[in-house]
């Protein structure tokens, strides 16, 4: 219990669950079947909700989620029962706080769906997961795992949301350039975690199983068997088909990570003398990319264009790395990259480049071997031993260094380098978290998680007595094999020295304040920092839209006190961002120190004359909105904002960055004189893409979600659930006399009617009342009349047909070209009616001449449950030779046909017909009285 209140558990797959507990766990839901009351309240129970995410995990491959689930309890389960356990299984999801697909309110599905959702990947589906994942690693990560792999895979979500309009199991990458299309077995429940689940749980799992693939591909190294996901990869990898054996297993060797980033580089065939300029991959997202992209490259008065090859990788397109032969490696280099956008790189002017073992650039020495070119007659000196090759062209001379250490140091035009690069007094922080800002009381600190490089000059007769001095330590300036000394043919008194840190001090957190103490002279402070080596502030997503609350994830084994966010579970805090302030502030104690330790984060907000709003509104009253509408958003360059027709939009004018404003005049008198009920106010906005957010509903009359006349307690009531800030009054007349029974105004809710008869059918006018700011006068206009209402009891609905609204199945609405309605209600359970289930074509209804219905189905069952005042349809079934059987959808004819109908056994196209399972299908329908 305690595992699953922690903030890093999104997902119940991530409670591990041993064969025995498995064992255990199907007794208890075998026991909690037989004694389930579903009269009562559904309530949050764990370990029934686990059971059916391991039963998904362990036994489900394809189909119906619940012919698995029956075959691994082996109890006989009602679809009713199958239903309240599903209503359980979500009251457990809120409850703790978990994972929920983000699905209209309603769809019964839903419950089949978070089951396989929380699954993640089940184990028969392992095997298409780490395709796709190796897919991912060879596109979109070039086969090295970088720093900021979070980036990347914030790529993959981006993709997965786009792809989930598309309604199947599986994963789609179109062909592009000289990669092919690739399908992959995916579940939609899967692509439902990557693209909706919080994005810090995604990176958790997916780095995780990227960095197995990582080390399998380049060393053959295999995880521990101690979980379903290792041993699912260990067994992929065992398989010829795999992707990851697709290839033959030879030159694999990791990219040197300076090489690895998206700017140009040289490299050299010293063979035949060629050099080279290199455009890595570059990724394009699909606003920056036209349909092809090239590169422009300028040096010494020479253009050269060359077209990039181009392919699809997951949420944007990706050039193929692009050699081109130069013949001058020291000039200076402007290199363009074009398509819908131009990015551009400039390689400034050298007298010598740095190349590795591979004859790779590199921008500094590195240890072990490496090469220098320089331009001829270039002087470059060392004490180190090298080998010169002077070539027999104008090119360049080649130095060969093998034993580059801590401490060489090469003279190139009396300018020295080592490791630590080109000299320079300036400490160099190369590893610096950008995710906190540190301060020490009103002043802010400088912060790194590795020690820094430090450089300084020192006389060359005070070399040997110089002392560096960290807090209340100090060590020689000069050591062997550690510090670089350098010689200044400009300054023969000094030397310098560079010294990497991290070579002399432990990664002990702390606050470090580098003197250094030379013979005759003051004590000079050099730099001061605050090494923090394993502190992560992640928030719970990368720009909160839509938000009033911020999630903070404080990862690190660190002596934390929120000052401005409270905290809700270990290590996650939540930020009130309607307090006014967008960055989460904590203490921060370290080595007895107090620090502020701030978090920044990214918030999206509007609102009208800047009075800001953080979370969408339900509805805006149409006498609400105003001429000024700002808004707020991160990161963006441009936006607009328009009504239904995106190409009539109004600009913003930018008033800091991301901060706009917009004069909406015109929008807001196209609403007020328009005869319709609402309208949407939508933004578009750049930041690295265009990207699109609807930002209100104008309500401009009374929007009723719900609208029943029920038999309940032995009263006839009303039950009404409207949007709007107007009442909402009902004139009933008796629907034989016409006869005004009653005039009323109705609660948002439910509203007693004693003056009815429940036996009497009514007619009944929804009537808006707005009343003027001071109470002394109303405007009133009519909703519209049901000209035949009646009270339906829901305990039975004999009395009743049942129209068919829509069909959705598997999320997606079918296409419904008739109206199906179930006539002559008879009840058989407290939860089963049998009925005739008759058509007619939708058009029908506006035709003068009236069109009799064809009957369908003689005999169909259904099946309903009662939820939170809703009436659900748990199954549909046809009676086909004695036997109850599911019905089917013909895509081609969009129309309902029985499992007996020749065309399920003579159409070829079998993709055309979908069976309306009663996990994957939800009816929208609406009961009305015929006697």
């Amino acid at each position: 219990m305690k595992k699953v209140n922690s903030p890093e558990v999104q997902l119940l797959c991530q409670i591990s669950v041993s064969d025995d507990e498995y064992k255990e766990l199907l007794k208890y839901i075998r026991s909690k079947i037989s004694n389930l009351y579903m009269q009562a309240i559904p309530v949050p129970d764990l370990m029934l909700s686990i059971t059916l995410v391991q039963i998904a995990i362990r036994r489900y491959d394809e189909g119906n989620y619940w012919d698995c689930f029956l075959d691994e309890i082996g109890v006989e389960v009602s679809v009713a029962k199958r239903n309240y356990l599903g209503q359980i299984f979500m009251k457990t999801l809120r409850h703790f706080n978990l994972f929920i697909i983000e699905q209209e309110k309603g769809s019964r599905q839903v419950y089949v769906e978070n089951i396989k959702a929380h699954a993640f990947v089940p184990n028969n589906y392992l095997f298409g997961y780490f395709d796709f994942l190796f897919s991912f690693y060879d596109r979109n990560l070039f086969r090295q795992i970088p720093e900021n792999l979070e980036d990347s895979i914030f790529e993959m979500i981006d993709f997965m949301n786009d792809s989930l309009s598309l309604n199947s199991d599986n994963v789609r990458i179109e062909g592009f350039g000289n990669k092919p299309p690739k399908i992959y077995r995916l579940l939609k429940a899967t692509k439902n975690v990557i693209a909706q689940c919080s994005p810090v749980t995604i990176c958790d799992l997916i780095s995780e199983h990227l960095i197995m693939i990582d080390e399998y591909y380049y060393d053959r190294k295999l995880p521990k068997k101690d979980n379903r996901i290792a041993s699912g990869f260990i067994a992929w990898c065992e398989t010829k088909e795999a992707e990851i054996n697709l290839e033959p297993n030879i030159n694999r060797r990791r990219k040197a990570i300076g090489v690895f980033y998206n700017k140009p580089y040289f490299e050299v065939n010293r063979s035949h003398e060629q050099a080279f300029i290199v455009i890595p991959s570059q990724k394009f997202r699909e606003e920056e990319f036209n349909g092809s992209a090239f590169i422009k490259l300028e040096y010494d008065n020479k253009t050269i264009k060359k077209q990039l090859d181009i392919y699809r990788a997951y949420g944007v397109f990706v050039s193929e790395k692009l050699k081109i032969a130069i013949d001058n490696i020291f000039a200076s280099y402007r290199i363009d990259i074009i398509s819908s956008t131009t990015r551009s790189f400039k390689i400034p002017e050298k007298e010598y480049r740095l190349f590795d073992e591979d004859f790779t650039e590199i921008q500094k020495l590195k240890k072990g071997q490496c090469y220098i070119l320089a331009k001829k007659g270039t002087s470059v000196k060392s004490d180190l031993h090298s080998v010169y090759v002077n070539p027999h062209h104008d090119l360049w001379d080649e130095y060969s260094y093998s034993n580059i250490n801590e401490d060489t140091v090469i003279y190139i035009k009396n300018r020295p380098i080592s490791i630590s690069g080109e000299f320079s007094e300036e400490p160099i922080f190369e590893y610096v978290s950008k995710e906190y800002i540190l301060y020490s009381g009103e002043r802010q600190i400088q912060t790194a998680y590795k020690h820094p490089i430090i450089s300084f000059k020192v006389a060359k007769k005070a070399l040997a007595g110089t002392l560096i001095w960290c807090n209340n330590n100090r060590f020689c300036a000069k050591m062997e094999n550690v510090s670089s000394i350098y010689e200044f043919d400009y300054d023969l008194e000094n030397c310098g020295v560079s010294i990497a840190l991290s070579n002399v001090l432990d990664n002990k957190d702390g606050l470090y304040q580098i003197w250094i103490d030379e013979p005759g002279k003051h004590r000079r402070l050099i730099c001061q920092y605050v090494l923090i080596t394993s502190l992560r502030c992640r928030p719970e997503k990368p720009r909160f839209i839509f938000c009033d609350k911020a999630l903070v994830h404080i990862i690190g084994d660190y002596d934390i006190t929120p000052l401005n966010c409270e905290r809700v579970s270990d290590n996650v805090y939540s930020l009130d961002l309607t307090s006014g302030t967008e960055e989460a502030i904590f203490e921060l104690l370290l080595e007895g120190v107090n620090y502020t330790l701030i978090v920044p984060l990214k918030v999206f907000k509007y609102g009208f004359s800047k009075q800001w709003k953080y979370r969408r509104e339900n509805y805006l009253w149409f006498q609400e909105i105003e001429n000024d509408l700002f808004v707020f958003m991160p990161g963006a360059t441009r936006a607009f904002v328009y009504l239904g027709n995106e190409e009539e939009c109004i600009e913003g004018e930018k008033q800091s960055n991301g901060e706009f404003r917009f004069d909406i005049t015109d929008f807001v008198n196209k609403i007020r004189q328009s005869s319709s009920a609402f309208a949407n106010i939508n933004l578009k906005y750049f930041d690295n893409k265009w990207r699109y957010l609807p930002l209100f509903r104008v309500l401009k009359r009374l929007w009723l979600h719900k609208f029943e006349m029920v038999y309940l307690n032995n009263m006839v009531r009303i039950i009404s659930e409207y949007e709007g800030k107007a009442k909402l009054k009902v004139r009933i007349s008796d629907f034989a006399t016409k006869e005004i029974v009653i005039e009323k105004y109705l609660n948002n809710g439910i509203t007693a009617f004693p003056e009815l008869d429940y036996n009497k059918l009514y007619q009944l006018e929804k009537i808006q009342v707005i009343l003027d700011p001071f109470g002394f006068s109303e405007q009133s206009t009519s909703l519209g009349v049901i000209y035949k209402i009646g009270t339906i009891d829901f305990s039975d609905l004999t009395n009743c047909k049942m129209i068919i609204k829509s069909i959705a199945c598997n999320g997606v609405m079918l296409n419904l070209d008739h109206i199906y309605t179930v006539y002559n209600l008879t009840k058989i359970s407290y939860f089963t009616y049998i009925g005739k289930l008759t058509f007619k074509p939708k058009l029908a209804n506006n035709c003068s001449k009236k069109i009799r219905e064809s009957d369908l189905f003689e005999k169909v069952r259904f099946e309903i449950m009662i939820e939170d005042g809703v009436v659900n349809i748990l199954s549909l079934h046809s009676l086909e030779d004695g036997d109850w059987t599911e019905i089917w959808y013909d895509a081609i004819t969009n129309k309902l046909i029985s499992a007996s109908d020749d065309i399920l056994y003579t159409s070829t196209n079998y993709e055309r017909f979908i069976p309306l399972n009663e996990d994957i299908t939800d009816y929208n329908v609406e009961f009305r009285r015929v006697k």
